[in-house]
C-alpha cells in the first residue's frame, strides 16, 4: 500500500531553520518594499519639484538622490541575503533529506536489494 504524501513531512524540514527562513522572508519583503518605493520617489521628483525654485529643487534632488542611493544599497543587501542565505538554507535542507533517505536505505535488508536487482534486469 502506497503512503499518501503529507505536507507535514515536507514542512518538517523547515523546522530546524525557522529563524533563517523568517529572516530570509523579512529581507524578501523589505527588498520588495524598497523596489516599490524608488519609483514613487522618482514620480515625486518629476511631479512636484518642477514647481519649486531652482535652488529649492536642487537641494531636494540631492537629498532625495542620497535617499535613493541608500535604498538601492538596502535592496542590494536584501538581494544578497536572499540569494546567499536562502540558498544555504535550501542546501542544508537537501542535506537533511539525503541523510534521511540514506539512513533508510541502510536499514533495508539485503533481500530487498537482491529482489530489486532482479527486477531491474
Amino acid at each position: 500500500m502506497k503512503k499518501k504524501y503529507s505536507w507535514k513531512i515536507f514542512f518538517s524540514y523547515y523546522k530546524p531553520y525557522k529563524a533563517l527562513f523568517f529572516s530570509d522572508m523579512f529581507f524578501a519583503v523589505l527588498g520588495a518594499g524598497v523596489t516599490l518605493v524608488i519609483p514613487l520617489i522618482v514620480r515625486y521628483i518629476t511631479g512636484h519639484l518642477a514647481e519649486m525654485t531652482s535652488s529649492e529643487a536642487a537641494g531636494m534632488i540631492v537629498r532625495l538622490g542620497c535617499v535613493m542611493v541608500g535604498l538601492v544599497a538596502v535592496e542590494a543587501f536584501c538581494n544578497f541575503y536572499i540569494a546567499y542565505f536562502g540558498h544555504m538554507m535550501g542546501a542544508k535542507m537537501e542535506r537533511d533529506m539525503r541523510n534521511e533517505i540514506f539512513a533508510h536505505y541502510q536499514r533495508l535488508s539485503f533481500s530487498f536489494y537482491d529482489e530489486e536487482k532482479l527486477r531491474c534486469r
